[in-house]
């Protein structure tokens, strides 16, 4: 009878951690975080008639990342929106990945191209976007699920062709780093944008993928991103954007995870000089002379862009081998020698 009952203890207790073991594992699967379309989820069979935000992915070999940014984008709480995923002839599992997403969810256009660089990836993304707004994120970054939601909100509330997130989380590999943008007010006019430009001190005023644009002003305006190969593509379309927009609408309380890991694009290597920065600035500078401007506004902008490019320069030339930084320093002052950038300052 002892040992009858100590066989049915056993049994009883293999039964309640069979048990206990299966909760741990449910909770998990449904609970915890994690990458990829499960089974359980039921498939994205219809895309709204109205589309509020057209959200552009460029894609280059990410398949470590891709499905991390996919799954921020298809639970957001936004439902009038569309994701334009572009890859840009990626050579790894990105393509299959991409593919797997827009058969579980219609709300993923898919277009495969030759490797053309992100600009003109995000401008094939514009050309087939249809929302009423347009945003843009990077293949191994993520967003809060009420982002695109509230800068929406905060878009429509103040008639602004331009909402900006308040908040941006800089994630490395080894730990997160809270960055707060330093937008101290619901909206900025024009003029006050202007101001800060003018002041270009923060990289943030360069980004483009924590904000979302009207899309009817980047048509009006012709704003697009460069075709050139350069990691400064997101300063030609911004410069162009706060120069247009009537203004600017803060969504404070959204969050967007900007990924700082190592880059796929073969153009930092050893941070040669081949990017195309210098030459994606003269183009810039045409712009703003041929802009309609009065002279004192085009007089202001060109000040704003000297300034621009300068951060630019510098935070490359200080990445870079000996050897580059000899031919770097050579071309900016083939193009820009009037701005009496110090270099050796820099060393």
């Amino acid at each position: 009878m002892i040992m009858k009952a100590r066989t049915l203890k056993f049994l009883g207790l293999l039964l309640f951690l069979i048990a206990l073991v299966s909760v741990l594992v449910t909770w998990n699967v449904y609970n915890k975080p994690h990458h990829g379309i499960r089974f359980y989820e039921i498939p994205v069979t219809e895309v709204s008639e109205e589309i509020k935000v057209s959200v552009i992915v460029p894609v280059y070999n990410a398949e470590k990342t891709l499905e991390r940014a996919l799954d921020s984008l298809r639970h957001q709480t936004l439902k009038e929106i569309e994701f334009i995923v572009v890859n840009d002839g990626s050579w790894d599992n990105s393509a299959a990945i991409l593919e797997r997403y827009a058969r579980h969810d219609k709300r993923f256009k898919i277009i495969h191209q030759q490797n053309a660089y992100v600009g003109a990836a995000r401008n094939r993304g514009l050309d087939e976007a249809r929302g009423e707004y347009v945003g843009f994120m990077d293949n191994d970054d993520w967003v809060s699920e009420d982002y695109y939601e509230k800068l929406y909100k905060a878009a429509k509330k103040y008639d602004a062709d331009m909402a900006v997130a308040g908040k941006i989380f800089m994630v490395t590999q080894e730990y997160p780093l809270e960055y707060i943008n330093f937008w101290p007010k619901d909206e900025f006019t024009q003029t006050d944008v202007i101001t800060d430009l003018a002041h270009y001190e923060d990289v943030a005023l360069g980004y483009v993928w924590e904000k979302i644009y009207r899309r009817d002003y980047l048509l009006k305006h012709k704003i697009r991103f460069t075709h050139r190969r350069t990691i400064y593509e997101d300063n030609f379309f911004s410069t162009q954007a706060y120069m247009y927009a009537n203004k600017m609408a803060v969504a404070h309380d959204v969050t967007y995870y900007y990924f700082r890991g190592v880059t796929s694009s073969s153009l930092n290597s050893g941070h040669r000089p081949i990017d195309e920065a210098p030459e994606m600035y003269v183009e810039l500078e045409n712009l703003i002379l041929n802009a309609g401007f009065s002279p004192e506004e085009t007089a202001r902008w060109r000040n704003t862009a000297r300034n621009i490019r300068f951060f630019s320069f510098i935070d490359y030339y200080k990445g870079m081998m000996p050897l580059n930084r000899y031919y770097w320093r050579k071309k900016i002052n083939y193009y820009f020698a009037q701005d009496g950038i110090n270099f050796d300052a820099f060393e």
